[in-house]
């Protein structure tokens, strides 16, 4: 869950003047994996032999699903494991009129 993303409960400081047995990095708890679906529709009307109108409406994450940025790696915070943040946007709509000559 966002506020655990990892046992926090395994990690300890180790003894004085020696090496823990932990890696430097985490990779595999860095952040949630990628998925978005965007979706784009356009249609295109001719008004004259070399002349255009071009109606668009675009949707990015259509699902409106998040996507959790990297949870706090710095042991010993209070915020240690939480992730507090999204990393993708939520859904947006965008609709366009263009003119083609």
């Amino acid at each position: 869950t966002p506020a655990e993303w990892f046992n926090t409960a395994a990690f300890s400081n180790p003894l004085p003047y020696t090496f823990g047995n932990a890696p430097r990095t985490f990779n595999g708890t860095r952040d949630d994996g990628v998925s978005q679906v965007d979706v784009s529709l356009h249609k295109n009307t001719t008004i004259r032999e070399k002349l255009m109108l071009q109606f668009r409406v675009e949707a990015f994450n259509i699902t409106n699903t998040p996507q959790f940025a990297p949870p706090n790696a710095s042991f010993g915070n209070s915020l240690f494991g939480v992730v507090s943040a999204q990393s993708n946007q939520p859904r947006i709509l965008q609709l366009a009129l263009k003119l083609i000559l």
